[in-house]
This record gives C-alpha cells, sequence and structure tokens, in this order.
C-alpha cells in the first residue's frame, strides 16, 4: 500500500495536540470534548501512518482483535508501541557502537600482531599414532605419564621486543576501570561495571514500559511491544557465533546478559497477558487466546529450569526445555500477532540459523586416545587436530558409546590445554589436549573408559567430535605486555599452561615484549602435579637456558601429603619436582604476588629511564572465589604504582556457567 508524505506542520500540530491530550489524561482524567478527539485521533493517525508504516498498521490491528478501544484510539497506541520497539533496537544498536569504538585500539592492535588469524577454525593433519603411556608404581599407586612428552630444540638467544610505555591516559584508564568497575559485585557472582551494564539495560527496558504510556491495563500492548523488541539482543547474546564478538568478548562472557534480557523478556509477556485478562474475558475458543496461552506455557518452560539451581544439577534437563521453550515461544509469537513480529522473528531465525551453520562448520569429526592421569584426572588428545586454536580458548566435546548412548548428544566444554602447533619451544606432539578432571557423571564415565590395567601401554581410543574453538584472551595480548602474572586454581592450569607456552616461545623467536612470567597454581593434591612435572621443567629450562624471559614458578597443595613428616610447618617450603620453582603448603597471597611483580616493573622501568612501564597483564583461572580474589587484589593496587606499571589488564576465567 502507498504510505503518504509526512507534512512537518501536521506533524508538529498532532505531537502538539497529543501530548497536551495524554497529559489532560494522565493527571485530571477529564474527558476531552468530543470535536476534539476526534480531531486528536485522526492527526495521531495520520502520524502514526506516516511514521511507523506497515508494522504500526500491524501492531493495530493485533491490538483491535482484543476489543476495548476505537479504532483511532487504538492506532494512536499502536503508532507509540510500534515507535517504541524501533527505538530499542536503535538504542542497542547504538551501544554496540559506541563500544565496537572504546576497544578499537584494541582490535587495530590484535590485527597489527597478526595473530588474530588463529583461533577461529581448527585445522587437521594426518592422523597421529594414539600416545603411549608408561605405568610406574609409586608407594602402592599408579601414575600414568605420556613417554618423550618434552624434547627441547635449541634456539640462540634472541633480544626481545622493546618495551613501549604506556600513554599516561591509558595507564589511569585501566587504573579507574580496576577500581570501580572490576570490583566483585556482594550478589550475584558478578563485578560492579557487569552490574551496572545490567542496570542500563533494565533502565531502558523500563523506560521503553512507561514513556506515553501510564495505564498499562488499556495499553496492554506496550508489554508486548518491549517483549518482542528484546528478542534480537536475547538472540545475539546467547549465540555463539554472533557478530558482537567483534566487541573482544566471548558468548560465554556475554552470558549474564542473555540471563537479564531473557526474564525482561519473560516478565514483560507475562504482564502482557496479565493486563489483557484483567480487561478481557478469558475465551480458549478465540485463537489469539489460543496463541497467547501457547506463548504464557512457553515462558513457564523457559524461566523455571533456568533457576541457577535447576540448572547446574540437571543441565541437560535445562537444555532440552531451553530449546523447546524458546522454539514454542517464537511459533506462539507468530501465529499470536503475525504482522507486528514477523521482522523480530525473522531476525532472531537468521542469527540462530548463521549459529549452527557456523558451529557445524567449525565442528571436527574424529579419533582421541584418552590417558588417565594421576588426582583423578583425565587427558584427551585428537588424532587429527594440531592448529587453528590459540591459548585460553576452549572446545566442545561430544563423543559416542561412552557413558550410555544418550550421552551421544550432549557436548560438554573444556579448556584446550596445549598450544597450537607453531607456538610451542617444545618438541613433541601438539595435538589438540584436554586434560580434565573426574568431577561430574560425564567426566567420571569418560575416565573409567580410560583406565588401563597394569602393564598395558596402548592408549584408549574413542570416536569423538570436537566444536570450536570459542573465548580465550580475545583482543588481550599477553605478548604486548612487560610483565605477566599467571594465577590458576587446581585444573584452571589448563587455562594458564598453554598461555606460559606460548609467551616462552615468542621469547625464543624475539616477538615478544615481556620480561618475565610468575605462575602461581594451587592445587589439593600434589599428584596432580606430575601430569604438568615433564612439561613445565621443559618450560623452565628453555626460558633459562635459550631466552632472555625469567619465568618464576609457585607451586601451593592445600591439602597436605600422607606421607609428610609431623613436624613440617604448614607454611614450610618443600622440594619442588619442577626445577628452579617453589612448593609451598600454604595458600599464595594474591595481593602480596602482585605487589611484588608491580615492584618488580618498576625497578625495571626506573633503570630503563622510562616514564612508565609497559603494564601488567594477569591472567587467572579457577574457582569463583579465586577469581574474585584476583580481581580484588588487582583493583586494591595503588594508584601510583599502578600507573608507574603502565595500568593493570585482566583477563579471567571462571569454572561454571
Amino acid at each position: 500500500m502507498s504510505v503518504p508524505a509526512m507534512d512537518p506542520l501536521l506533524f508538529a500540530r498532532g505531537l502538539v495536540v497529543e501530548l497536551a491530550a495524554e497529559h489532560s489524561r494522565a493527571h485530571s482524567g477529564a474527558n476531552a470534548s468530543s470535536s476534539v478527539v476526534a480531531s486528536v485521533t485522526a492527526t495521531a493517525s495520520a502520524v502514526a501512518a506516516s511514521s511507523t508504516g506497515v508494522a504500526a498498521a500491524a501492531a493495530g490491528g493485533a491490538a483491535a482483535k482484543g476489543g476495548g478501544a476505537s479504532s483511532h484510539g487504538v492506532s494512536s497506541v499502536s503508532a507509540w508501541n510500534a515507535a517504541i520497539a524501533r527505538d530499542f533496537q536503535y538504542a542497542f544498536g547504538l551501544a554496540v557502537v559506541l563500544f565496537l569504538l572504546f576497544v578499537t585500539p584494541l582490535i587495530a592492535g590484535w590485527a597489527a600482531n597478526g595473530r588474530w588469524r588463529s583461533g577461529w577454525m581448527m585445522r587437521t593433519s594426518a592422523a597421529e599414532k594414539a600416545p603411549s603411556v608408561a605405568v610406574n608404581e609409586k608407594g602402592g599407586e599408579r601414575s600414568e605419564k605420556v613417554k618423550d612428552a618434552v624434547v627441547m630444540d635449541v634456539f640462540d638467544r634472541p633480544a626481545l621486543l622493546k618495551i613501549v610505555p604506556t600513554s599516561v591516559f591509558v595507564a589511569h584508564l585501566r587504573t579507574l576501570y580496576n577500581r570501580i568497575l572490576l570490583r566483585p559485585f556482594p550478589l550475584f557472582h558478578l563485578t560492579f561495571g557487569q552490574i551496572a551494564l545490567c542496570v542500563v539495560y533494565e533502565a531502558v527496558v523500563v523506560f521503553c514500559l512507561f514513556f506515553k504510556c501510564l495505564d498499562h491495563l488499556s495499553n496492554f500492548n506496550r508489554t508486548a511491544a518491549v517483549c518482542v523488541a528484546q528478542l534480537p539482543a536475547l538472540f545475539l547474546f546467547a549465540s555463539k557465533n554472533s557478530a558482537l564478538a567483534v566487541l573482544g568478548k566471548g558468548y560465554e562472557k556475554m552470558n549474564y546478559l542473555h540471563r537479564v534480557a531473557g526474564r525482561l523478556v519473560v516478565l514483560c509477556g507475562l504482564m502482557h497477558a496479565l493486563f489483557f485478562l484483567v480487561k478481557h474475558p478469558f475465551d480458549l475458543s478465540k485463537p489469539i487466546q489460543q496463541s497467547g496461552m501457547a506463548c504464557v506455557i512457553a515462558c513457564g518452560l523457559l524461566l523455571i529450569p533456568s533457576v541457577s539451581y535447576i540448572r547446574n544439577t540437571f543441565y541437560q534437563l535445562f537444555l532440552l526445555s531451553h530449546i523447546a521453550g524458546w522454539i514454542a515461544f517464537l511459533v506462539g509469537l507468530y501465529y499470536h500477532a503475525p504482522e507486528f513480529t514477523t521482522p523480530y522473528l525473522i531476525f532472531c531465525f537468521v542469527v540462530y540459523g548463521l549459529d549452527v551453520v557456523t558451529r557445524v562448520a567449525k565442528t571436527r569429526l574424529g579419533k582421541a586416545s584418552i590417558v588417565s592421569l594421576p588426582a583423578n584426572t583425565l587427558m584427551i588428545q585428537s588424532h587429527t587436530i594440531s592448529s587453528g586454536f590459540r591459548p585460553g580458548q576452549h572446545v566442545w566435546l561430544r563423543t559416542w558409546n561412552v557413558g550410555g548412548w544418550w550421552r551421544g548428544w550432549e557436548t560438554h566444554p573444556f579448556t584446550i590445554a596445549s598450544a597450537p602447533d607453531g607456538a610451542s619451544p617444545l618438541q613433541g606432539s601438539h595435538r589438540l589436549t584436554l586434560l580434565v578432571k573426574a568431577a561430574g557423571d560425564y567426566t567420571k564415565a569418560l575416565n573409567k573408559k580410560a583406565e588401563v590395567s597394569l602393564g598395558d601401554s596402548s592408549a584408549k581410543v574413542i570416536g569423538c567430535a570436537f566444536e570450536g574453538p570459542y573465548g580465550g584472551p580475545m583482543l588481550t595480548d599477553f605478548a604486548d605486555a612487560q610483565s605477566v602474572l599467571l594465577i590458576a586454581g587446581g585444573s584452571g592450569i589448563t587455562f594458564c599452561a598453554p598461555l606460559l607456552e606460548e609467551l616462552v616461545y615468542l621469547a625464543t623467536v624475539g616477538k615478544s615484549s615481556v620480561r618475565s612470567v610468575t605462575l602461581v597454581w594451587t592445587m589439593r593434591e600434589a599428584e596432580l602435579i606430575e601430569s604438568y612435572q615433564a612439561f613445565l621443567s621443559g618450560l623452565v629450562d628453555v626460558a633459562r637456558e635459550k631466552t632472555a624471559l625469567e619465568v618464576k614458578i609457585s607451586l601451593h597443595v592445600t591439602r597436605a601429603p600422607l606421607n609428610l613428616p609431623h613436624d613440617t610447618r604448614v607454611d614450610a617450603n618443600l622440594p619442588s619436582p619442577v626445577p628452579h620453582s617453589t612448593l609451598s603448603l600454604a595458600r599464595p597471597s594474591i595481593s602480596h604476588t602482585l605487589d611484588n611483580v608491580a615492584g618488580d616493573v618498576v625497578d625495571s622501568t626506573t633503570r630503563m629511564n622510562l616514564a612508565r612501564g609497559g603494564g601488567i597483564v594477569v591472567g587467572s583461572c579457577g574457582p569463583r572465589g579465586l577469581v574474585k580474589e584476583v580481581r580484588r587484589a588487582v583493583g586494591q593496587v595503588p594508584v601510583a604504582k599502578a600507573v608507574a606499571v603502565g595500568g593493570i589488564v585482566v583477563c579471567s576465567e571462571t569454572f561454571g556457567w
């Protein structure tokens, strides 16, 4: 249909009269004369037709099915509802653009060093023979290690890259962010910055709900419009491969925004149903109420299983209900108000379709060897994947014939515990390797299948699929800093170890400005060190003999070994199995360690007569408590010292969701 051109004078006149009428209805409740009302509604209808087009007319038609208002009044209200839904998209797009402008310098630096080329798609090569294992007896316990895991190459000692002092503006900006926005919020396992983003999002939603709509019983479609308007953002926050990745945050970092948006979508949808039923009788013989009830049921299917306890305890149930719930919700919306919701639904299905296609393209089928290691740890090594991923990233693993046939459709995320081929100073196998703690039913079933009888020298081979890689440091480049501090808790070493491996490699080829790397690893059982003993020893030897990089390793065991002498102090240092490292039974002081690292950077900067240091990057992975402690320690560094080192950047990974 043709849309008449909008007359500016007509628009201004209609807007003024409409605002006056709205003010009169909201405060005095008085009714205007019939002639004035007729002119106002006619003018508003003309404005609606010229400004909102088909979407406004469709929303008006959906509202008319509910009854209860004149055709002119419905058209005016529907125009504002459609405009609010459209303006929400503008606000969301503007926020994305502002964040993109903010991280543009990081994107430019990331593109300049060339490391952006990897980390998108895993690459395969010829299948490799399954790794053999050696089985030894130690005090009645069995320990298994991959043979010949570390063979050092010989390198010349190249010079490290020149330290570029961080600008005073960037140093102060990093410090301000750490002291205000990075601080852990007392509730919800979020930072103050994440809470601030949630509050801003919620404030925009509240504004959209109440702008020119003080009576939601009469205009019950406003809550429906705001509900539908949030769907594009909701799907972008949830997709593993969305365009929002350009902001430097993986999908797992945006999951909290997906939860906030999802709950507000459900809340607005339920409010719409409630306000409608207050004004209209419940009659399931009407198709529009049938589709509305289907949406309400879908909202319940989405909301109830997403409660933290249910989601964490029965994750597969949550996943199934979530998939069924959002499909039912979108289908119900289409039949409920097809003209208004169709553009939004098309966008959602396109985002989801592209995500599925990308996930299929990023999936690699093949074989993997599984080996049971000490401390209830399991090693899974691909036979074909050796590159295309970056240290710190994770993959989703799917296996067959492990723990029952029904587990073939399950996927589980695990951090890649190895650096890719071409990013390690160590010879040997650089196939994609996962080190998994056997904690849940799935990992316990894997570990049980991996157990080999004493004297068996062959690893078990399973069919599997690796999907990824995802996440990781993204725009945070550890190699551009002056000093790096890596803090791992338990199996969080799978995040930190590949980063250390890559930093040592970059130092061997002179492509890093990092002068020192400090690794602090806290674990319950000392047996966990055995899985990494040869690996860490090899890296320390390469760093000391072939590079100018200083590597410090501090190991902390929180559960004393049974064979420890009774007179040993809790804080005593024990002989470490890793050369040039320390082993202690005491928990580490993160703040003290960070203060020492910052002090070394300040001293080094002073000796080189630099205005400021090149910055410190702190990488951490472990339980939520450890990550909170790291963030708190970074925020407590004195401003003068934090600025002097060039600012501190934090890159954290947390267990769970």
